[in-house]
């Protein structure tokens, strides 16, 4: 069966596949997934309600977003849980919307407050995981403003702003201010004076919200560790690459395994040297 057409006929094949093994289950899942079509959708919202394997569920979770995310329409009352186009609706709490980590460590970070009367105050930041805050602004705009915001950055970069808890958000603003005050980068005077519209004190340390949708244990062993690959056929990930910088201090190292007096076979040190690794 040749499961990259993406052909809606492979549904109902896929279907009779089901239930010969998890590891099976897991990859029909991950197959109905990238079937652009309702006939998929359906299937997989078959599977969510027969469902058992906390695992199982996930991964239709993550296929019926995918598809979503591809123009299909899934019902919003099965998936039990807030959805990024959250940017369409209204809400009389603060809010917060931050877009993948790129292969830079760089990321959007929105912290949004409804304004009676006068739509949004808004924050938008750029945080670096190595250099901190790169960037910060605030502006207040009408709420369809904001969506058309986001739905260009999507258009223009394939990037799109997922909903997370304020306090994560501003966590990993304040965070970044630290950071960056730290190196003396300049042109951040102003980073308190927009924060106030949210918080004063100093933001508590938190997790990162994925861990309240997985088991960092759990994603370490089995099915989660082997499915781990297919993040690189993300989109988000496309540009994730090691640059010069973050790979120079492995080099050494690398060199250290192509004369060291330890015994390596010939495929050893061919996976070992650093022509072998920039390849990969």
């Amino acid at each position: 069966m040749k499961l990259d057409d993406g052909s809606p006929a492979l549904v109902a094949r896929l279907e009779e596949q089901l239930g010969k093994g998890r590891e099976t289950d897991l990859a029909i899942v991950f197959s109905l997934g990238k079937i652009v079509d309702s006939a998929a959708a359906a299937a997989l919202l078959r599977m969510e309600r027969g469902a058992q394997d906390k695992d199982l569920n996930k991964e239709i979770r993550r296929s019926l977003f995918k598809l979503s995310q591809k123009g299909l329409t899934i019902p919003e009352d099965r998936q039990g849980e807030k959805s990024p186009a959250s940017l369409l609706s209204r809400s009389p709490e603060i809010e917060a919307y931050m877009s993948p980590v790129d292969g830079a460590g760089g990321r959007l970070v929105w912290i949004v407050k409804p304004q009676a009367g006068h739509g949004l105050q808004t924050i938008q930041g750029m945080v670096n995981d190595r250099e901190g805050l790169q960037r910060i602004g605030g502006t207040q705009i009408r709420r369809k403003e904001l969506r058309n915001m986001a739905q260009e950055i999507k258009r223009q970069h394939g990037i799109t702003m997922v909903s997370v808890p304020w306090e994560y958000a501003d966590m990993m603003l304040y965070e970044g201010f630290e950071k960056a005050k730290s190196t003396g980068r300049s042109g951040l005077e102003n980073f308190h004076q927009l924060r106030s519209m949210v918080s004063t004190a100093k933001p508590k340390a938190q997790e990162h919200p994925v861990y309240q949708r997985l088991d960092p244990a759990e994603v370490r062993e089995g099915a989660w560790r082997e499915l781990s690959r297919r993040l690189l056929d993300e989109p988000e990930l496309r540009f994730w690459i090691l640059d010069a910088d973050w790979a120079e201090p492995f080099l050494g190292q690398l060199e250290e395994a192509q004369t060291s007096r330890l015994v390596l076979n010939p495929m050893q040190k061919k996976n070992a040297s650093p022509v072998s690794c920039a390849t990969w």
